[in-house]
């Protein structure tokens, strides 16, 4: 590997010629890629060229992207090449071969410095730098490199040579039948001067007297020379019936059917039920509500019923001591005693009993399931 290394840098500094030519806007460019030289040496090997070739002015970016683009193939856009640009003449002023400035800052047309170029006053000359995108920088005029040629346009050798010329020269090509040989002199002189007077006759002096055209008439028309509009339409159309059209039928094209088309059913879709539903939606309740549906009368009635109940206790069954005296009021004043209680309060006693009895049978139902579930969870 350090061989093959040491072998490229000797073929690039000492080896043959490796380069690349085109022409481009009167130019002759030639990018030489080995043998890396010197600046000085550089323009010599330019002068081996043409005696007016030199390094290479670059004036627009329109060359530079041509440039960049026709050597492409040999990779001139990735490599440090030497410019025709140095200061070497004028110290501290970069001009080019021909004399003209190339200088930063300088009101001329087209420069490509590099940011911060020219950036050393001990680096007199310049390169196209590969890490700057082709733009330029200052670099000693010692260090060897790849370098840019350009000169008067040179015409393209053939490829390669004929091996074995031809013994006899090639005929004269034969006369096209119709064309003349070209006349040495022309076929008409010219005049020494310009005609005077015009080819066309003088024009008149004044014009016609009278128009060709009849004079119009001193009044307007009367009547208007289409006839009188008729009173009546016209029995035919002012234009013929566009050919292909037909005359209207005068029957209808189809027929109308003489039955529907689809027959209705003779029975309903769905046939009722043969008995109603034998179940009840909804189940009744197990026990009855304890509570009345509705609420009691906040007073008793004022009017006693025609006949008193039984003066009965229904608890002790035994008749209630009856006070003799008439009850009084807040104010002392005896008021009129009532009759006896009505049918309507025994048969709420006698509902109010059957509810005690039915919530003490509940009761102790549950005390007697809680003992049990005691004396088993015990055991």
């Amino acid at each position: 590997m350090k061989a093959l290394y040491i072998f490229t840098l000797i073929t690039l500094v000492f080896g043959v010629d490796v380069r690349k030519e085109d022409n481009f806007l009167g130019k002759n460019y030639v990018f030489f890629e080995s043998p890396w030289l010197n600046y000085t040496d550089a323009i010599d090997k330019c002068k081996t060229i043409t005696p007016q070739h030199t390094l290479a002015k670059i004036p627009s970016i329109t060359v530079k992207l041509w440039l960049e683009t026709s050597f492409a193939d040999i990779g001139l856009r990735n490599k440090n090449y030497f410019i025709g640009c140095d200061e070497l003449d004028n110290y501290g002023y970069f001009e080019w071969q021909d004399g003209t400035t190339c200088a930063p800052n300088q009101n001329i047309t087209y420069t490509d410095w590099a940011f911060n170029e020219p950036d050393n006053d001990d680096q007199s000359c310049v390169q196209a730098r590969a890490a700057k995108l082709g733009s330029w920088a200052d670099v000693y005029c010692w260090d060897p490199a790849s370098f840019l040629c350009s000169g008067p346009p040179t015409h393209r050798p053939t490829k390669s040579p004929t091996l074995r010329p031809t013994r006899a020269p090639t005929p004269p090509p034969s006369p096209i039948v119709g064309t003349h040989a070209p006349t040495f002199s022309p076929t008409k002189n010219p005049t020494d001067s310009p005609t005077n007077s015009p080819t066309t006759p003088s024009p008149t002096l004044s014009p016609t007297n009278s128009p060709t055209t009849a004079a119009p008439s001193e009044s307007p028309t009367n009547s208007p020379t289409t006839p009188a509009p008729t009173n009546a339409p016209t029995e035919t159309p002012s234009r013929a019936p566009i050919i292909g059209t037909h005359a209207p039928s005068l029957t209808p094209t189809k027929k109308p059917t003489d039955s529907p088309s689809q027959t209705p059913t003779h029975s309903p879709t769905k046939k009722p039920t043969d008995s109603p539903t034998k179940t009840p939606t909804t189940k009744p309740t197990d026990s009855p509500t304890n509570s009345p549906t509705k609420k009691p009368t906040i007073s008793p009635t004022t009017k006693p019923t025609e006949a008193p109940t039984d003066l009965v206790d229904p608890y002790t069954e035994q008749p209630p001591d009856i006070d003799t005296e008439a009850p009084t009021t807040d104010f002392g004043i005896q008021s009129t005693p009532t009759s006896a209680p009505t049918s309507e309060k025994t048969s709420m006693t006698e509902a109010t009993k059957s509810v005690i009895i039915f919530v003490s049978s509940i009761f102790a139902a549950a005390i007697l399931m809680m003992l049990s579930y005691i004396l088993i969870f015990s055991f």
